[in-house]
């Protein structure tokens, strides 16, 4: 029987005898002998048979000198106390590496508390007597250091000698190696959250009873979790995992099945049991179920206790750069949506979407497009923002150019008598090519206008080319034919700081307008999740505070958070660093205020908390969002932008 072998076995007796004792004495002496035992275990293991003896018997050179063992220990071959084994121990590359801080501190002093409380050999003197208080104590610590000697260092199931008082496994984790790697980073985020698991890949041994041995596992366990396989071969050996652990549950009501799909759903069609999709849900949220279903209590709330590791797959993010596409799932969907979607279907459609920069309009917009789409309407998309001046300065060569466009896209060829086209003015042929193209068109047409703000620089043009849309709009209440056009815009309102009557909006009491919202608290928690990253509910407080729910600030700190580790706090300590995230967001604050007065002077009587009377400034500044209307009282609309115009104005480094 090998070395190693022989102390598994002193282990697990000194160890039942300490367990089934209660005269302190005797406690004391075996629960020494379990350190002692334990300390040369893991040198053993880690360092082999051959070293790991020299280790203990005072013959390895390197320990020796770390430890300055004396030469008359070395010289007669002596045995390390279980003082100097245990530093060996903790010590080790595999304690000081592979395991946390924290679990390697717990692990110190659970030892500590053993060989110095059981210091009844004669290696060490002036030993500490233990009373019955201390005898409890020592039991418990044994709990803890053996599960984790088992479970964890040596990946083998508890000795049945010892199960009755190590207690049972938390979880038997039934899946297929060929999801291992999904696999392991479960079980490591099980370990995580202080969860005891038998894994049958470390835990069954050789020998051809790998049914009994998993049968006595699940007996031994408080819940089973069974990792529906990705390969639908595998689904006969999932159904045999179930019976057993139905089996179980018959004797033991207490015992929870809980169900996972991590792959294709087909592999689990025919099992009649409800389970926790990991394929639709995001990682966290979905772990977070699995951990309420351990609980055995409702997913409501965040319940994932220690930090959990996520599969890589799902660190491929989209950097939040332009609009989000179509099919991303960092998409949050809000009630500006339903708003939309609501007012497409319906009749006489004219749809203005407004929103600050960077609110979100063109992701909603192409949102849009695609529903329609899904609907079998006609769609013709402008992108002002992509268009010539000269067909933005000029109304005939811009309306001309649409017309054209339109007729190409949808393959609807319009012909108009020439005689009578040249005494036709611009918006009124116009009018009659596009009742000749709905004329012809089996489905509604949807013409969607990102941009259109871009058009405000040309005033006249401008008046003219929204009123054209007015009036189609208006047609569409009278005339069966007009209802087929449904009409889109996305503008932004920051143009509107060159607007010098407050009401001259071209876009004023025009179809429905959809005014985008920043973030609330909810949607905040929403897209976290999405990122995983779960919050409390006072970092979200301070999230909210700091970008006010600003939706592209927002998305933009989770994906620093997820992509380079970083914290909330320390994002928000670097917001003023030269490299800071927000640095372009902010200078493109400063180029829309920095040579404007009247703007500056709102600023300061806002940072002096002083009541402004300057109307219009305000309506401009707030149409930029930087600031916003509370109570009748106008503030900055985020803790960033207040700190930001605070420290410029304060050191005039505007």
């Amino acid at each position: 029987m090998g070395n190693k072998k022989i102390k598994i076995n002193n282990l697990i007796k000194y160890s039942y005898n300490t367990f089934n004792n209660d005269n302190p004495e005797d406690v004391q002496s075996n629960a020494r002998k379990v350190a002692e035992a334990f300390c040369k275990l893991i040198i053993l293991s880690f360092y082999g048979e051959e070293r790991g003896n020299n280790i203990i018997f005072s013959q390895d050179r390197e320990w020796n000198k770390r430890l300055k063992v004396g030469k008359f220990r070395q010289i007669n071959k002596q045995e390390l106390p279980a003082s100097i084994l245990l530093k060996v121990v903790i010590y080790t590359d595999y304690i000081n590496n592979e395991i946390s801080s924290e679990k390697k501190i717990d692990l110190k002093r659970a030892l500590e508390l053993i060989v110095f409380k059981g210091n009844s050999s004669a290696h060490e003197s002036s030993p500490i007597i233990m009373d019955s208080d201390d005898v409890i104590i020592t039991q418990k610590i044994l709990t803890k250091i053996l599960r984790w000697l088992f479970l964890d260092f040596l990946k083998t199931e508890i000795p049945d000698e010892l199960i009755a008082y190590i207690g049972k496994y938390d979880i038997f984790l039934s899946y297929h190696h060929t999801d291992i790697e999904w696999i392991n980073l479960l079980e490591e985020n099980l370990k995580a959250q202080e969860y005891t698991i038998f894994r049958n890949e470390y835990n069954i041994t050789s020998g051809g009873k790998t049914k009994q041995v998993l049968q006595n596992a699940i007996d031994k366990s408080k819940c089973g979790i069974i990792i529906y396989p990705s390969s639908k071969d595998n689904a006969k050996w999932v159904k045999d995992e179930i019976e057993w652990m139905r089996e179980k549950q018959k004797r033991d009501s207490d015992f929870k099945i809980i169900p996972i799909a991590i792959n294709s759903q087909n592999s689990i069609e025919n099992i009649d049991i409800s389970y926790i999709d990991f394929t639709e849900k995001n990682y966290t949220e979905a772990f977070n179920e699995l951990i309420c279903a351990i609980k055995g209590i409702p997913a409501l709330k965040n319940h994932i206790k220690n930090k959990i590791k996520t599969p890589k797959k799902e660190l491929n993010l989209e950097e939040p750069v332009g609009s989000i596409p179509v099919n991303s799932s960092f998409y949050i969907k809000r009630y500006s949506n339903k708003k939309a979607m609501y007012n497409l279907k319906g009749k006489y459609t004219l749809i203005r979407i407004k929103a600050p920069s960077q609110y979100g309009k063109t992701s909603l917009l192409k949102r849009l497009i695609h529903t329609s789409k899904e609907n079998n309407y006609l769609v013709v998309y402008f992108n002002f923002g992509e268009l010539d001046k000269f067909l933005l300065r000029n109304l005939e060569k811009l309306l001309t150019f649409m017309c054209n466009i339109i007729s190409y896209e949808l393959n609807t060829p319009i012909y108009l008598n020439p005689k009578i086209a040249k005494l036709l003015t611009p918006k009124t042929k116009t009018t009659k090519k596009i009742e000749k193209i709905l004329s012809k068109l089996p489905a509604p047409l949807v013409i969607a206008i990102d941009e259109a703000d871009k058009l405000f620089e040309y005033k006249d043009v401008s008046d003219e080319f929204f009123s054209l849309l007015r009036a189609w709009h208006e047609n569409s209440k009278s005339d069966p034919l007009w209802e087929k056009l449904k009409i889109i815009l996305s503008h932004s309102t920051e143009p509107l700081l060159g607007i010098s009557n407050i009401n001259q909006s071209p876009f004023h009491n025009v179809g429905v307008g959809i005014e985008i919202q920043p973030f609330n608290k909810k949607e905040i928690d929403t897209l976290a999740k999405k990122y995983n990253i779960f919050l409390k509910d006072d970092e979200l407080n301070i999230i909210k505070e700091f970008l006010g729910g600003h939706p592209y600030l927002t998305q933009q700190t989770f994906f620093t958070m997820a992509m380079e580790n970083k914290s909330l706090s320390n994002i928000i300590q670097e917001s003023d660093n030269r490299n800071s995230i927000f640095k372009k967001h902010m200078q493109h604050y400063l180029l829309l205020v920095r040579d404007n007065p009247k703007l500056i002077k709102v600023l300061k009587d806002i940072i002096q908390n002083k009541k402004t009377t300057d109307d219009k400034s305000c309506y401009i500044l707030e149409a930029t969002g930087l600031i916003r209307d509370l109570n009748n009282r106008f503030q900055f609309s985020c803790k960033l932008y207040k700190d930001f115009f605070t420290r410029r104005l304060q050191n005039n480094r505007l």
